[in-house]
């Protein structure tokens, strides 16, 4: 992760090019997981972190007592399931971990946490884009997703922003005006190639065609984490929005890039767990790919479920589970009242149809959320799990988690002895 934020600071984007950073947090955004807070999501709160690495302590304990009984080895796709949700929990608790000490330690900007209830996702494309391990997929973001997105492998600078910095530096012999509070932007993630209702989640409130929310997205100078409000408001205006940061053809051509980058940033994924593989299988390859061919297949599911989606759900339909699903993220982002188009489920100002009451859109998006399950955890079944097996690293992971346990409850008694 070090190196990727390196490469990324090369082509002034990622969070080590956050502006006014001094050198220490610069250091810590560098060796540690932390990554400016995505725009429509929740900032990291010490106190429910704190909660919530406690109660998945506890539950990765008990997992791996039921992984360790007779009932953890008698179906291997329920045991692929288990190793899904211990994943979970290993890398929430070493990403989320530091959170609390970091936010204090880079002057309280706010940070994302890496996991956002993945098992809630309506959607493959939700899934990897908005909910699971958002570290690092910042991080694709900024190293493979963007640069291919645009065109160009150093990010443009705002024109607004040069003229801000020059005329600060000829015209002011006392301190800088900071100017106002940074406020979170996310640029759009390897699985929201194709999300048309992305503009919503990050923060734009017009649905005036397909790109509307590119318009929106202009990345300001390091990757995007610059005044999403105030500055970058004007820029928009002024600079025509995404004019020239990302290509402006419409239709198939941009579609395409957008497939390209997409695969891209799935694909760079999965020869990093590739190289991970490898590291814990004694710096040997593992040899047969099946970690790579998941994360390459990935981007066929989302296209996947999305054309069936378009074709089976009525228009309606789909307007109110966009809808709600833009509500979501607005009610975990923290904002009191959802923007005009959660209000509106369709184009054209037209009110949320009526044919379609509440009751029908939960169950749908309970179905879509077993569905995405499935969909992640089935394609997990037959190629992610193999490459763990085959080495044996389920097995030394599970073993190591039971000496630390063990260790764990033994304490008190060794305390005591120390005492007596």
């Amino acid at each position: 992760m070090c190196n990727f934020k390196l490469l990324a600071f090369s082509a002034d984007r990622g969070p080590l090019a956050y502006p006014g950073l001094t050198p220490w947090q610069w250091l810590l955004l560098l060796l540690l997981p932390y990554f400016p807070l995505k725009k429509g999501h929740t900032a990291a709160r010490a106190h429910h972190i704190v909660l919530a690495i406690a109660a998945k302590v506890a539950l990765a304990a008990g997992l791996t007592v039921f992984l360790n009984s007779p009932a953890g080895h008698a179906h291997l796709t329920l045991r692929h399931a288990g190793y899904a949700a211990y994943i979970w929990l290993f890398a929430s608790l070493i990403l989320d971990l530091p959170l609390p000490l970091g936010g204090r330690l880079l002057n309280h900007m706010p940070l994302q946490p890496a996991m956002n209830n993945p098992f809630a996702s309506t959607s493959v494309r939700e899934f990897w884009g908005h909910r699971y391990n958002q570290i690092v997929s910042s991080i694709l973001q900024e190293t493979v997703f963007l640069p291919m997105l645009e065109g160009r492998w150093v990010a443009e600078r705002p024109r607004a922003l040069e003229r801000k910095g020059s005329d600060s530096a000829a015209s002011s012999t006392g301190p800088p005006d900071p100017g106002p509070p940074l406020d979170p932007y996310t640029p759009p993630s390897p699985a929201d190639a194709f999300d048309r209702d992305a503009p919503a989640a990050n923060g734009a409130a017009s649905a005036a065609g397909p790109d509307a929310g590119l318009r929106r997205r202009k990345a300001p100078p390091g990757a995007a984490f610059v005044a999403a409000e105030g500055e970058a408001g004007a820029m928009g205006a002024a600079d025509g929005g995404l004019a020239g940061a990302v290509p402006r053809a419409a239709g198939r051509p941009l579609r395409g890039r957008r497939l390209l980058a997409m695969v891209a940033a799935f694909a760079v994924s999965g020869v990093m767990h590739e190289v991970c593989i490898g590291y814990m299988c004694h710096f040997r390859l593992e040899g047969s790919w099946r970690m790579l061919l998941f994360f390459l297949v990935q981007p066929l599911i989302i296209l996947a479920q999305e054309a069936a989606t378009a074709v089976l759900l009525p228009a309606g339909l789909k307007r109110r589970l966009a809808a709600a699903r833009r509500r979501e993220r607005e009610l975990e982002a923290g904002e009191e009242q959802g923007t005009l188009t959660t209000a509106l489920a369709g184009s054209g100002g037209k009110a949320a149809p009526t044919e379609h009451p509440d009751w029908v859109v939960a169950v749908v998006r309970l179905v879509q959320r077993v569905l995405t399950l499935l969909l992640v955890l089935g394609s997990a079944d037959l190629l992610f799990w193999s490459p763990f097996e085959t080495c044996g690293i389920d097995v030394r992971g599970l073993g190591e988690f039971s000496a630390l346990l063990a260790a764990v409850q033994a304490l008190p008694a060794r305390v005591a002895g120390l005492l007596h």
